[in-house]
């Protein structure tokens, strides 16, 4: 009797297990912070975000905010939902809502996802288990643009949560080394050429109080533009960095698209000027 009673338990104990590794882990948290490098024509940090919400046709989208460097503001990268019953995570792109991330997947089993403005299709090769905040997570391993590459689940990508592939796109090169949750080190690349250091909140530190915020950014497309207040006669700016003016229109309140796809890889100064006279410039990156 006892005997039975053992193995009863043991497979009850079994279950258990199983089924809270298989939990899945949520990536959209404001209480995550990604920490990173980019190489490409320079070669700069991210530390990037999840602050406050916004809705849009009654669906309520993450805000990621980026900021490429300590001495800038926080900008708005992207607008981002996580499906937790699926294991996805959308983009909202203007006017559709792209998959980003599909956690899923088995090996084997391929997706087309969006990734930098354009579809990327993947195959998983290989999924290991991780320890991430004393919890098991999901590492799936894939090869993206001839090289290694993963996902894990509650994090996002090697490239860090904005970026889920990178394809063969040349000079952009982000490697996500640092991420926390509830202000604790998670998880590391561990090299040695980057130190992690988590910072104030956006709020601490200063958001971006401008008349705009653009996103995707970098893009290799198109970009969203958000122009909150009641603008009616607002002007649209577009200069490359010596001035050179690209593109000038009127642009009024709530979000619209820049089609931007005949433009030339680089930086480039996108300023809103109101009817007062106020201007605000953030710099964009066409990949």
């Amino acid at each position: 009797m006892k005997k039975k009673l053992l193995v009863l338990f043991v497979l009850l104990f079994s279950l258990y297990a199983h089924h809270s590794s298989a939990q899945y882990a949520t990536t959209l948290s404001s209480d995550h912070v990604w920490l990173g490098r980019i190489f490409g024509w320079v070669v700069h940090d991210f530390n990037t975000r999840i602050e406050g919400d916004s809705i849009i046709g009654g669906v309520t989208y993450k805000k990621l905010y980026n900021r490429p460097h300590p001495t800038q503001n926080f900008y708005l990268q992207a607008l981002m939902r996580e499906d937790v019953n699926e294991g996805k995570i959308y983009r909202w792109e203007g006017d559709e809502e792209l998959l980003m991330y599909d956690f899923s997947l088995d090996a084997g089993e391929s997706a087309t996802i969006n990734a930098m403005g354009m579809e990327v299709e993947i195959t998983i090769e290989s999924i290991e288990t991780i320890m991430v905040d004393n919890t098991p997570r999901k590492k799936l391993n894939f090869s993206d643009g001839g090289n290694p590459a993963f996902w894990i689940e509650g994090i996002g990508s090697c490239y860090g949560i904005a970026d889920p592939a990178v394809s063969y796109i040349m000079d952009y090169n982000p490697f996500l080394h640092c991420f926390y949750s509830h202000n604790l080190l998670q998880w590391t690349s561990q090299a040695d050429a980057f130190v992690c250091e988590l910072e104030l909140s956006i709020n601490d530190k200063g958001a971006s109080s401008s008349l705009f915020e653009v996103w995707p950014n970098p893009f290799s497309a198109n970009i969203n533009i958000g122009l909150y207040g009641n603008f009616s006669n607002a002007s649209l700016t577009l200069t490359s960095l010596t001035g050179v003016l690209i593109k000038q229109e009127k642009i009024a309140s709530g979000v619209r698209q820049l089609h931007l796809d005949d433009l030339e890889s680089g930086v480039y100064l996108l300023s809103i000027t109101d009817s007062k006279g106020i201007r605000s410039t953030k710099p964009i990156i066409k990949l």
